[in-house]
């Protein structure tokens, strides 16, 4: 699998990277469809309860599920590629080089962790969604308070979102953590010196966006692995 991050041509690894990319856009496009026909809809029958039917959902929740599994491929890339560059590289790194393993592995841990939770609350999330918009929209067409609101629902929605708020931002922060890292680590190989501060953010930020950065860093990893050596010799010729 290391050989996979390391050998693979950099558009390659970009079709996993890009697909779930793709696929929002497919889903807002089908969003803006949906909401226009709502629209003509509402307007044909002006004074009609809004015409809301969530169940029809559980119709698409194959194509969810594919979400889920290509949203979790893109992640175990960038994951992986994060992971195999910041260690299986560090032979080459300069003497000097400030860089804390230990704080990778716990990053790494927190930023997996992340990953997985948010899949497995998306895949609950359908069909709760589904359970709570339906029981909302029919108490709207009877006219009557909506049956979840009387088990305490808003506290504990409240107390929901301000899980996922701390869970987001330690997950943000450990992948910021990861792609510093990995960035740090091509930038002091290629420049065969311990760098840091703004030396590093070009890196770590094409590194955070690896869409884009697998095109500048898998040539760059391929040539160290065949010459030893990052930096390309026809560039320094002028």
């Amino acid at each position: 699998m290391d050989n996979f991050f390391l050998r693979s041509k950099h558009y390659l690894l970009f079709i996993p990277l890009i697909l779930p990319t793709l696929l929002s856009f497919y889903f807002q496009v089908g969003y803006m469809e949906w909401m226009s026909e709502l629209q003509k809809e509402m307007l044909a029958n002006p004074g009609a309860p809004p015409p809301f039917d969530l169940s029809g959902l559980a119709d698409y929740k194959g194509y969810f599920l594919l979400y889920l599994l290509i949203f979790a491929l893109a992640n175990f890339v960038q994951l992986g590629w994060w992971h195999t560059v910041s260690t299986k590289l560090q032979g080459y790194l300069p003497t000097g080089t400030n860089l804390k393993p230990k704080r990778f592995s716990i990053a790494f841990t927190v930023a997996s962790a992340y990953v997985i939770i948010m899949l497995l609350l998306q895949y609950f999330a359908f069909d709760w969604f589904i359970e709570i918009g339906s029981d909302f929209f029919a108490s709207i067409e009877a006219d009557t308070p909506p049956d979840f609101l009387e088990d305490g629902f808003i506290g504990k929605f409240l107390l929901t979102i301000a899980g996922f708020i701390v869970l987001g931002f330690l997950g943000l922060a450990a992948m910021v953590y990861l792609a510093y890292y990995s960035g740090k680590t091509l930038r002091c190989i290629e420049q065969q010196k311990p760098l840091q501060g703004s030396a590093v953010a070009g890196y770590t930020i094409l590194s955070y966006f690896l869409l884009i950065g697998i095109w500048v860093f898998q040539p760059k990893v391929q040539r160290l692995l065949d010459t030893g050596q990052m930096k390309d010799p026809a560039e320094e010729v002028w």
